[in-house]
């Protein structure tokens, strides 16, 4: 629109909003705008203006948002697989495709890589904690690997396997030393 000063006619006024799926009365004095189809049976979508520069700016902004939600509903329904996903979940290898793989979100790959990492993190450390009670509970040791585990769970700062209580002399060997 060029300026405030623009005068449109009503037909006009219906021309332009027509292009954005919307129609617009006369309704005494006031101009009702509204969505063509079945949403204009509720009072909600509609909107009245006196003025018809104004009604015409506010039909375009609503098309527009109404415009914006929808493509929004459709990527989500792209980005979360809607039903489709459920449907293709658990289809029987001879039916797979490559193209119907369940391709995850970035949000989605980010959390899955970042477990596997911390579940491998988390396996590494309890295989070199069972290396470490293998080598110190040997047949000839005594103590049994729950006194060792306690021992360490007490003082990890001596006892535990960073402490290099095994390495620094053959006297430390023994717990009892």
């Amino acid at each position: 629109m060029a300026g405030t000063n623009t005068h449109y006619t009503i037909r006009e006024a219906k021309a332009i909003l027509a292009q954005h799926g919307m129609t617009i009365k006369s309704v005494d004095g006031e101009y009702r705008v509204a969505f063509k189809g079945p949403e204009a049976k509720t009072e909600a979508s509609a909107y009245y203006a006196t003025n018809l520069l104004d009604a015409i700016g506010t039909g375009i902004d609503m098309a527009r948002a109404r415009g914006d939600q929808a493509r929004r509903r459709r990527r989500g329904r792209l980005r979360h697989g809607d039903r489709l996903r459920s449907r293709r979940r658990n289809l029987p290898d001879h039916r797979r495709h490559r193209r119907h793989r369940m391709r995850l979100t970035g949000a989605e790959h980010m959390t899955s890589t970042q477990l596997r990492t911390y579940e491998m993190a988390r396996r590494r450390l309890a295989d070199a904690n069972m290396a470490f009670m293998e080598m110190v509970t040997h047949p000839t040791n005594p103590m049994t690997r729950e006194d060792l585990t306690r021992l360490i769970a007490l003082r990890p700062d001596r006892y535990s396997r960073f402490s290099g209580w095994l390495t620094v002399l053959p006297s430390r060997n023994s717990i009892g030393a």
